[in-house]
């Protein structure tokens, strides 16, 4: 998540901004796992609706008394981002035979060749072939 905001890992929390310890969290879902360490600080909160492909992103400071229960209570946060489309995917194009082959076990060069083959007119981005090569390390880096 940080790698993604472009900002450094530093302590306390995960970041630093303006001076001011910041933890980030994100979340697929409605509710937050926020470590105790992280417990009534500044909190950047990234919520992902992949059923929508959206994102909002959310401002807090988190205090377990507001983030109990069935759900999270989001109340006390500040909008930093509201729901906005998440850029466009080309992999959800693909067929489920396509992502088989796609993210299959032929090999990275295989499988970034099949992705251009299945999607020639469409513009790759360098994430999309991040996700392809997932667990690769970098695989822009000599792998393909």
């Amino acid at each position: 998540m940080i790698q993604c905001l472009e900002l450094r890992k530093e302590p306390p929390l995960d970041t630093t901004i303006l001076d001011i310890p910041v933890e980030i969290k994100g979340t697929v879902r409605n509710t937050w796992m926020i470590p105790r360490e992280g417990r009534c600080e500044i909190t950047l909160m990234i919520q992902i609706d992949a059923k929508q492909h959206r994102f909002q992103a959310l401002l807090m400071r988190t205090h377990r008394a507001w983030l109990t229960g069935k759900k999270d209570n989001c109340d006390y946060a500040l909008e930093v981002a509201p729901w906005t489309p998440l850029p466009p995917e080309p992999v959800r194009l693909l067929s489920m035979e396509q992502l088989r082959v796609v993210f299959g076990s032929d090999g990275m060069r295989k499988r970034v060749i099949a992705l251009f083959g299945y999607l020639p007119e469409q513009v790759i981005p360098r994430t999309t072939i991040t996700i392809v090569g997932a667990g690769l390390g970098d695989p822009l880096k000599g792998h393909v």
